[in-house]
């Protein structure tokens, strides 16, 4: 999986993995509507960074995106897409480890441009992790 940074520089997923790993229990448990909104968040900060990369005129670009956007649908949207992908993979038996494996590899495929930020990545790893399989999973 290719993931980047908002400035659209290459990211060692050996490193994120690490570092998420080692600060995941210091992050405060987040709720589920702070894990959509940082869901949209890093979706809209992504399509921001990339679209100079297919767009010549970014400011109407971005003004379309303005009206258009709505963040409750985007983080409602991702959070059900994440869930179902997750639930599709994990057992009640996956580790830590698994888990933030299976969340960074569906956030490089829907966020645009494998973009990849750490801090709202660590908010909705924690609260998947607090939640624990049979309330992520409950048909399962």
């Amino acid at each position: 999986m290719y993931l980047q940074n908002l400035q659209l520089e290459p990211l060692n997923y050996n490193i994120i993995k690490s570092e998420l790993l080692n600060d995941i229990d210091n992050e405060p448990i987040p709720t589920l509507d702070e894990v959509k909104e940082s869901l949209a968040e890093m979706y809209q900060q992504a399509s921001v960074a990339t679209s100079q990369l297919y767009y010549s005129n970014l400011e109407s670009l971005t003004q379309a995106r303005t009206v258009n956007f709505s963040a409750s649908l985007a983080g409602s949207n991702l959070w059900q897409k994440l869930r179902k992908y997750l639930c599709g993979f994990l057992t009640p038996d996956s580790t830590a480890s698994e888990i933030i494996d299976k969340i960074v590899e569906f956030l490089s495929s829907f966020i645009p441009g494998g973009i990849f930020i750490s801090y709202l990545a660590k908010k909705l790893i924690r609260y998947i992790l607090n939640l624990g399989y049979a309330e992520l999973c409950p048909l399962s």
